[in-house]
């Protein structure tokens, strides 16, 4: 399990929160879009409010964070959505709901990256059918190939690579 539940309600997932501000720095050190074209969103406030501090912690400003419900009719270049839910039972909780992901997958307009955990993701019928589509058109990147790719870049680029970015190998980042 890497999520954690809340005291008085709330989800967040600090590993996936970790991974999701990697995600954006690269984004950004590619110097292709800019920080107010970026838009971060996940069903769950406790994670917007983990995902806002990591960002801010790395000096990371001008990115919109918010839950996909408070997102609705906004669009970016670029999404980010952080499915949150990582758990041995398989519990998806409100992901189930496919008007939220309707919304979540529709906002982007370039392009669209969703981190979350492939194995929890596919108790809900809408999100396999997703993930089957990501597969098959080789969009998916699991997270221990992604550190790897992350640390590479940090070592060519001479920075100090002993990050953590979570442990499951069912945490995967879905690009198209």
């Amino acid at each position: 399990d890497l999520e954690t539940t809340h005291d008085f309600g709330g989800r967040s997932n600090t590993p996936e929160a970790e991974l999701i501000c990697r995600t954006v720095m690269k984004l950004l050190d590619g110097g292709d879009v800019e920080p107010f074209n970026i838009a971060v969103i996940s069903p769950y406030s406790r994670q917007v409010d983990k995902i806002r501090g990591e960002l801010s912690g790395r000096n990371i400003r001008n990115v919109r964070v918010g839950t996909v419900d408070s997102f609705q009719g906004q669009e970016k270049d670029i999404v980010i959505i952080s499915g949150v839910r990582s758990n041995d039972v398989g519990d998806v909780g409100f992901l189930r709901d496919p008007r939220r992901l309707n919304v979540a997958l529709t906002r982007a307009k370039i392009g669209l990256i969703i981190v979350g955990d492939q194995k929890t993701l596919r108790n809900s019928r809408h999100w396999a059918a997703l993930l089957d589509s990501c597969l098959q058109r080789g969009c998916v990147m699991d997270a221990s190939s992604l550190k790897r790719q992350y640390s590479n870049l940090e070592d060519e680029e001479g920075q100090d690579a002993d990050v953590s970015i979570g442990s499951h190998e069912e945490d995967d980042i879905l690009s198209s």
